[in-house]
């Protein structure tokens, strides 16, 4: 994915949302659970680049059938969450291409 280009203008005063969905597949023994997860980013544009300032998620079955959407969790210390914080810390080195 690209990187956040930040522009060399004065930061942002709130931050900016950002909505996206990952797709799981779960194992229990011989029966598979797909889920789709929800998730509501919440980023503020620094000097440095752009920086996490909070994830809320929820939880749903992939065909949207099955289960109802879990309530809304704080998930910045998650697996999603530490992995969009690798991401833009290797954007902000130049780790990554445009």
């Amino acid at each position: 994915a690209p990187c956040p280009n930040p522009t060399a203008t004065a930061a942002q005063t709130a931050p900016t949302q950002i909505f996206i969905t990952t797709l799981e597949r779960q194992y229990t023994g011989m029966r598979t659970s797909d889920l789709q997860q929800f998730h509501w980013l919440l980023m503020a544009q620094t000097r440095m680049g752009w920086r996490l300032v909070s994830i809320y998620s929820r939880t749903g079955t992939a065909s949207g059938t099955d289960a109802p959407i879990t309530p809304p969790i704080e998930s910045s210390k998650t697996i999603v969450g530490e992995a969009i914080r690798s991401w833009l810390n290797e954007c902000r080195r130049g780790d990554l291409s445009r």
